[in-house]
């Protein structure tokens, strides 16, 4: 993923993201956020999946927004590139015909465990 926008937006903007990789039960969030120095000083990306699939989440977006709360200025949003993975019967992706939205089973449980995947990532 580094490489991928490193070739997209540049090595300098790759190189200045965090890891994120956790585990919480059979919910394993990846991906890359920003800094929470670095918020702020370029362009917000935020791009989100599911089981590898692009979706628009607002949900999943704030959870992950929500790890930042005590380390950068209310109203800052930073940089979020994740995939949630998860096993197939929690996720319903027959939403919305071209399948950007989705519908979680237990919806409070995987966006508890992107806040936490992205607080340990931010450490």
């Amino acid at each position: 993923l580094r490489a991928r926008v490193a070739g997209v937006w540049g090595a300098r903007y790759a190189d200045a993201l965090l890891d994120v990789d956790d585990v919480d039960g059979p919910v394993h969030v990846a991906g890359l956020v920003e800094r929470p120095g670095d918020v702020g000083t370029s362009a917000r990306r935020v791009h989100v999946a599911v089981n590898g699939r692009a979706v628009r989440d607002a949900g999943l977006v704030r959870a992950a927004e929500a790890a930042y709360r005590s380390t950068i200025p209310a109203g800052v949003r930073p940089s979020l590139l994740l995939d949630v993975a998860l096993p197939a019967g929690d996720v319903d992706v027959n939403v919305h015909p071209a399948k950007t939205e989705v519908r979680f089973r237990d919806r409070w449980s995987i966006e508890r465990a992107v806040e936490r995947a992205v607080r340990r990532a931010l450490g």
